[in-house]
């Protein structure tokens, strides 16, 4: 090798491997002196153990963003996500509970089924009928996941079971679909529910990938003799593939003990019509409905909502109400609500500098007070002193780190037990619903929605509400005090004793009923002068049932004083902002994003994004300094359906060209702007070829619309 060479290759500090050069499409060179930042094995091998890891301090500061413009501390930052992880553990564990106990009892049925099969009346058609479970899940067909996984992990199933989950994306044709199962058939028997990876077929069998034999012959190795297919998304195969899947798996069954999982989101009767008669006489099905989605989102958020848990971020009304239309809107699954909450408590923590105040933290910073002090509800609290004559303890909290850190621990804590108690009696009025049969219950979420805003005092559920307890019979009335005692042991003790004494004495006879119930209302009709009249009269009141109206005034007394006190307006408590999360906007733009009125506002006002001088101007006049793409595009809004690309291109170049150096080619650069320009609106899907006239493009999208 020449000094050239040499010195060539100790500039470029290139290094040549047979296998690199045999299996990789593309190379990276690295200059000598930047060797370090890019310090990799040369060959596929496993990272070595001691390779160093960043710490969780270090992950923590790169993922959450320092607030008070970069003032934050470190130590701030990461006590934040540590809240943020305390808080959420704690509502996880308070929503898997009944996250399980939605879908019990379908995947009891179906753990049933796979266990014991259907059992056929006909043994002579015993092995040419396949078990199958038909779930029907309704619109919520993303919930089958959830299901499907926990079937797949019961543990005694495990044993001699192999399950194979396919869609229709993976079975296009059968050829395709049985490759997938049994692909995946091999891949759990020999790796286990876990892994994935693909098995290599051993070159001895001689068996083609699409065959049975070879995953028959690998279920009889491993001692595994069942197999359950489950087909997601049953609606979307084609009819004719799944009826020769069948037709196949059917001639496998005196070998295979095979059962069927179909996800049904329609209806049996539309599944059905899919099918042809031979292949459903080739099904022994059963029937398994899964809980509906509207029923999953009550019981969740109830469960977010309930004050047992102990958390200390509550959600406010404007984010409720959006989470209840998105909720009416989209149907969603359970692991989409609970991720929908879980990213609504990380917008709290990650965003909110003041997060870290209800986890007791003492040594705060200075930026900490001045935040605490710019809240509006401070603000007023503080006026609100200065009004009423106490200007040292208003200046105090203004001057006082350590008053004003004093007194948010005790507006905190009055906080969190006010919306303990808010949220307290709306389990109150939920339970006297459950005792009311005539009336259909208000859901927990509007219950909810109606206490944060403030607006269920003088809502008609508290009215109603009200006037069923005066309508209750006593044997309703004492199991309804029975079950709410325990919340208002105090008032009510006393009022059901008393009733209890009053039913004694009259045992035997039927309930008591107060004067407001309807029995003791008569209707009169009476006809004076060729017009009817009808008046409603009381009939005459027992002396127990006086004695019973009486205790039913006692007890609406009792329970408005209750309401009245404790159903308050949250935002009219100090600090409602640090306990209370009610920003909508990012949960909005995450869940429920507007990519095309983005996209429409970047191109027809680059400047709002680019915030450069070069690109602002007044009355949106075009300029040159504007990107190519934005300037096409706003001409593009002022052209017809169908757009002259001749005409097109000499306004963009009468905009383009003037900005252009004659030195580096004017008409070349501005030609090679315009056709990025145009294929960036044709990716877009703004434009497309006219076939119409070949010099033409048309238009396919209007701003706004």
């Amino acid at each position: 090798m020449s000094d050239t060479q040499e010195h060539s290759n100790d500039r470029l500090d290139i290094e040549v491997d047979e296998h690199f050069v045999e299996t990789q499409t593309c190379f990276v060179y690295t200059p000598a002196g930047n060797r370090s930042t890019i310090d990799r094995p040369r060959t596929k091998r496993k990272k070595s153990s001691h390779v160093a890891e960043s710490t969780d301090e270090n992950r923590v500061r790169v993922t959450l963003k320092s607030h008070f413009d970069g003032e934050e501390e470190s130590k701030f930052v990461i006590a934040r996500y540590e809240a943020f992880v305390v808080e959420w553990k704690a509502l996880a564990d308070a929503l898997n509970q009944p996250l399980y106990a939605i879908n019990e009892a379908a995947i009891r049925s179906v753990v049933q089924f796979i266990q014991n099969g259907i059992e056929n009346p006909d043994p002579a058609r015993r092995h040419s009928q396949i078990p199958t479970c038909l779930i029907v899940t309704g619109p919520a067909i993303s919930s089958y996941g959830y299901l499907y996984r926990e079937v797949v992990q019961y543990d005694s199933l495990g044993q001699t079971t192999v399950m194979i989950n396919i869609t229709s994306t993976q079975c296009p044709n059968l050829k395709a679909g049985l490759k997938h199962i049994i692909r995946q058939g091999m891949s759990r028997i020999v790796l286990g529910d876990d892994e994935e990876d693909r098995i290599e077929f051993r070159p001895e069998l001689r068996l083609l990938n699409y065959d049975m034999q070879s995953l028959y012959n690998q279920m009889k190795q491993q001692s595994k003799s069942e197999l359950v297919v489950s087909f997601q998304g049953s609606e979307s195969f084609d009819g004719g593939v799944l009826a020769e899947l069948v037709e196949v798996f059917c001639s496998w069954s005196d070998r295979i003990s095979i059962k069927f999982l179909f996800e049904i989101a329609s209806s049996i009767e539309n599944f059905q019509e899919k099918l042809l008669q031979s292949t459903i006489r080739r099904l022994q099905g059963t029937i398994v409905e899964a809980t509906n989605a509207k029923d999953s989102f009550e019981i969740l958020f109830r469960s977010l909502t309930s004050p047992e848990i102990g958390k200390k971020v509550w959600i406010g009304p404007a984010l409720t109400k959006f989470l209840l239309v998105r909720e009416q809107d989209y149907i969603q699954s359970t692991e989409a609500c609970i991720q929908a909450f879980k990213y609504a408590y990380m917008t709290f923590f990650f965003a909110n500098p003041l997060g870290i105040l209800l986890y007791g933290k003492s040594d705060l910073q200075g930026e900490h007070y001045k935040a605490i002090k710019a809240l509006p509800s401070v603000k007023n609290y503080i006026q609100e002193l200065t009004k009423g004559g106490k200007k040292k303890e208003a200046a105090a909290l203004l001057s006082n780190h350590e008053s004003l850190h004093s007194a948010t621990k005790i507006w905190l804590s009055e906080g969190h037990k006010a919306l303990t108690e808010l949220v307290q009696a709306l389990v109150i009025t939920d339970k006297i619903q459950s005792h009311v049969s005539a009336k259909q219950p208000t859901a927990w979420s509007e219950l909810y929605l109606k206490a944060i805003s403030a607006e269920l005092t003088e809502s008609p559920a508290i009215r109603e509400v009200l006037m069923s307890v005066r309508k209750m019979p006593s044997n309703a009335m004492v199991a309804m005090l029975r079950e709410v005692s325990q919340f208002l042991q105090p008032n009510f003790h006393d009022i059901l004793s008393d009733l209890v004494k009053l039913t004694t004495m009259v045992n035997g006879e039927g309930p008591l009923r107060s004067e407001y119930d309807i029995h003791h209302e008569t209707l009169r009709t009476t006809v004076i002068a060729q017009k009817v009249s009808l008046s409603r009269h009381k009939a005459a009141l027992s002396e127990q049932d006086i004695a019973y109206s009486k205790i039913v005034d006692r007890v609406d007394l009792v329970l408005k004083e209750y309401f009245n006190k404790y159903l308050i307006d949250p935002k009219e408590l100090v600090l409602h902002e640090v306990f209370l999360f009610d920003s909508k906007s990012t949960f909005r733009d995450s869940f429920a994003p507007g990519p095309r009125f983005a996209i429409e506002r970047a191109l027809s006002v680059p400047h709002d994004y680019l915030n450069c001088d070069c690109c602002e101007s007044e009355g949106n006049v075009l300029s040159y300094s504007q990107p190519a793409t934005a300037i096409l595009y706003q001409l593009y809004l002022e052209s017809g359906s169908i757009i002259n690309i001749s005409d097109l291109w000499s306004a963009f170049q009468a905009i383009v060209g003037p900005g252009q150096s004659e030195a580096e080619g004017e008409d070349d650069q501005t030609l090679a702007l315009f056709y990025r320009a145009m294929s960036e609106l044709k990716y877009l899907g703004l434009i497309k070829n006219s076939k119409k006239k070949i010099d033409h493009i048309t238009k396919l999208s209007w701003k706004g619309l």
